[in-house]
C-alpha cells in the first residue's frame, strides 16, 4: 500500500469506528500490579485450612471436572512462563543484549496470547531497549479490543515515550504498534500521524489491527482497501493485506457472496509468493473455508498445500515445520486421523534425516511435531517430542543458543497447553542448570 493509500482509504475506513466502539460496553479495569517478581502462580503465604468436604451430584461433578482442567493447564503454563522469564533473563547483557530481549518479549506475548495483559506489562518491565516499547504498545492493542480505553491509550503513552531516540526502523515498530491502538479506538487523524512516514512494512499492519472492531456494513470498504494492496504487487503490501484478509474472511459469515470473493481474492494472489508463505496462508485460507461451511473448498485448498510441501525442496530444518502446519490444518478441518497419520509420517522424516540439520535449528522440527500432536490430544507423542526438543536445544556447546532453544521451547509448551510431567520437569531444570559460560 503507498503511504497516500493509508493516508485516505485506509483511514476513510476507520473513521467510523468511534461510533461502532462508543457503543460497546466498557469493562471494568483490571488493577495494575506494580513492580513484584516475574509473574507465576500466587502462593498463600500462611496456610489456610481445608473447608470441610461435601458431597457432589454427578451433575456438579461434571461441571467441577473442566474448571479444574483449566485451572491445572493455568497452572501449568504460569509454571512454565516462569521458567521462560528466568532463562531468558539469564542471559547476559553486556554481550547478548537483544537475544535476551527477544526471548524475553517471547515470554511476555505469550502471556498476552492468554488473556493476561498484567502478566504480560509485568515481563515488559524486565526488557531492556525498543522491544519493551513494541511489547507494551501491544499490550495497548489488546486492551483496545477489550474496549478498555483508559488502558489502551496509558500503554498507547508508554510506548511513544520507549520510541524516542531510537533508530528509525525501531523507531517505526513502537509506533506502529501506539498506530493500532489509536485505529481500533476509532482515533483514526492520530493513527495516520503515527503512521506517517513508515515503511510499508509497518504501515500495512494497521489494516489487519481494526478488522476484528469492523462493523459488517463496513467489511466491503476494507476488502477494497485490501484488494487495492494486493492489486500492488509488492512483497510488504501482499502479506500484510493477507494478514488482515484472512481473519476478514472469517468473518463474513452472512454473507456468503461476500466471502467468497474474498476468498478467491486470497486464492489468487498466492502464487505471487514465496513457496514457504504460499503452503502458510494456503492452510490458513483452508481453515477459513471450513469455519465459512466451505467443507470440499477447505479440502481442495489443504489438500493443494499438502502437495506442494512434498513436492518443494526445503532445508532440513524447515520441513518439518511446514508438514506440521499442513497436519494441523487437517486436524482442524475434522481429520484428527489423516493428521496423526501426517504427523507420524513427519516424525519418522525428521528421525531418519535429524542429523543433517545444524545444532542450532535442531529444536525447531521436534517443537513443532509436539505443537502438532498437542492440536489432536495425543499428550504421549507430544512429551516424547518436548523431551526431544529439549535435548536438541542442549547440543550446541555455547549458552547462549542453548538458552535461545530452551525459552522457544518452553514458550511453544505454554502456548500450546502442555501438562508438566516429571520427566519434561526433570529435563527443563537440567537443561536451565547447564547455562553459564561460555555464553
Amino acid at each position: 500500500m503507498s503511504r497516500t493509500m493509508f493516508s485516505s482509504r485506509s483511514i476513510i475506513a476507520l473513521a467510523s469506528m468511534a461510533c461502532v466502539l462508543g457503543a460497546c460496553s466498557k469493562p471494568a479495569p483490571q488493577p495494575e500490579a506494580a513492580g513484584g517478581p516475574p509473574p507465576s502462580a500466587v502462593e498463600p503465604s500462611t496456610p489456610t485450612p481445608a473447608p470441610t468436604a461435601t458431597p457432589v451430584s454427578p451433575p456438579e461433578a461434571k461441571a467441577e471436572a473442566p474448571r479444574a482442567a483449566a485451572a491445572e493447564t493455568a497452572s501449568d503454563r504460569g509454571w512454565i512462563l516462569e521458567q521462560a522469564m528466568a532463562v531468558a533473563s539469564a542471559i547476559p547483557t553486556k554481550i547478548h543484549d537483544r537475544e535476551r530481549a527477544q526471548c524475553q518479549e517471547w515470554v511476555a506475548l505469550a502471556y498476552l496470547d492468554a488473556g493476561d495483559p498484567i502478566a504480560a506489562a509485568r515481563c515488559a518491565e524486565s526488557i531492556e531497549g525498543w522491544r519493551r516499547g513494541e511489547c507494551e504498545g501491544l499490550i495497548g492493542v489488546q486492551y483496545a479490543l477489550k474496549g478498555d480505553r483508559e488502558l489502551a491509550l496509558k500503554y498507547a503513552r508508554l510506548a511513544m515515550e520507549r520510541a524516542i531516540g531510537e533508530q528509525d526502523w525501531r523507531r517505526e515498530r513502537i509506533q506502529i504498534e501506539a498506530a493500532k491502538i489509536h485505529a481500533i479506538l476509532g482515533n483514526a487523524i492520530m493513527a495516520r500521524d503515527l503512521s506517517a512516514g513508515a515503511s510499508q512494512a509497518e504501515t500495512g499492519k494497521v489494516d489487519g489491527a481494526v478488522i476484528p472492531v469492523l462493523t459488517p456494513e463496513q467489511f466491503e470498504a476494507q476488502a477494497k482497501v485490501l484488494d487495492e494492496v494486493i492489486k500492488g504487487g509488492t512483497f510488504d503490501g501482499m502479506r500484510n493485506a493477507l494478514d488482515a484478509y484472512l481473519p476478514l474472511l472469517q468473518r463474513m459469515t452472512a454473507n456468503r457472496e461476500q466471502a467468497l470473493a474474498a476468498a478467491a481474492t486470497i486464492d489468487a494472489a498466492l502464487p505471487a509468493m514465496p513457496m514457504d508463505l504460499q503452503i502458510i496462508y494456503g492452510t490458513r485460507l483452508a481453515s477459513a473455508l471450513h469455519a465459512l461451511g466451505e467443507k470440499d473448498r477447505a479440502k481442495e485448498r489443504l489438500d493443494l498445500a499438502a502437495k506442494q510441501v512434498a513436492e518443494t525442496v526445503f532445508l532440513p530444518e524447515d520441513l518439518t515445520p511446514m508438514q506440521v502446519d499442513v497436519a494441523k490444518a487437517r486436524a482442524g478441518l475434522g481429520d484428527v486421523d489423516g493428521a496423526r497419520a501426517a504427523l507420524d509420517a513427519a516424525l519418522a522424516s525428521y528421525e531418519s534425516r535429524k542429523k543433517e540439520i545444524v545444532d542450532v535449528f535442531r529444536a525447531r522440527s521436534p517443537r513443532a511435531l509436539a505443537e502438532g500432536f498437542m492440536a489432536i490430544g495425543d499428550q504421549a507423542k507430544a512429551e516424547s517430542c518436548w523431551l526431544e526438543a529439549l535435548a536438541a536445544g542442549t547440543i550446541n556447546p555455547n549458552s547462549r543458543p542453548r538458552a535461545e532453544d530452551l525459552s522457544a521451547t518452553l514458550v511453544a509448551m505454554a502456548r500450546s497447553g502442555a501438562a508438566i510431567t516429571p520427566a519434561l520437569r526433570e529435563r527443563i531444570a537440567m537443561c536451565r542448570k547447564s547455562l553459564g559460560e561460555p555464553w
